[in-house]
């Protein structure tokens, strides 16, 4: 699968598919990350849209088709002695078609929402994410992740767009 970069970055969406009091997580197969819990998403591929890239790895993932979609927020996420970095984009979506049916990339299964801040296995980009993602705030948020040569997170900076 190719990804889509520009210079040194790569762009990557995340869904959180919401259903009243649950979330729907994947419990990831692959690396990076694999045996954690996380939303779905993946690379944006060559000539897609956000939106679309959005939908094909909601597809690809959890066998279900968003049916509207809302832009929750960004995460610049990027090693401080590395010119690469990762652009993430998160979106939300409350209205779906189709069947669930777990994929390639890992299990899929709802939880509910406070549940999955408790729940041991969960990814730590979810833990840093998933509050301004649920708090439904009017305004997108932007942030910074700093991680490790490991992958660890090293610190977070996240806060709420505001108007200009």
């Amino acid at each position: 699968m190719s990804c889509e970069h520009y210079g040194n970055n790569t762009i990557i969406v995340f869904c959180f598919i919401i259903d009243k009091d649950k979330i729907l997580l994947i419990r990831r197969t692959k690396e990076p990350y694999a045996n954690t819990l996380t939303v779905p998403g993946g690379k944006k591929e060559h000539g897609e849209s956000l939106s679309q890239a959005c939908i094909r790895e909601v597809e690809e993932e959890t066998g279900l088709t968003p049916c509207s979609l809302e832009l929750a927020g960004m995460v610049h996420n990027y090693q401080e002695n590395n010119p690469q970095e990762t652009l993430t984009f998160y979106f939300t979506c409350r209205s779906y078609s189709g069947d669930l049916k777990s994929g390639e990339e890992g299990v899929v299964e709802w939880y509910d929402i406070d549940e999955s801040f408790t729940l041991h296995d969960m990814n730590l980009f979810y833990l840093q994410i998933a509050p301004f993602v649920f708090s439904r705030k009017k305004f997108p948020f932007e942030g910074q992740i700093v991680l490790s040569e490991k992958g660890d997170i090293i610190r977070s900076t996240i806060d709420y767009l505001k108007a200009l």
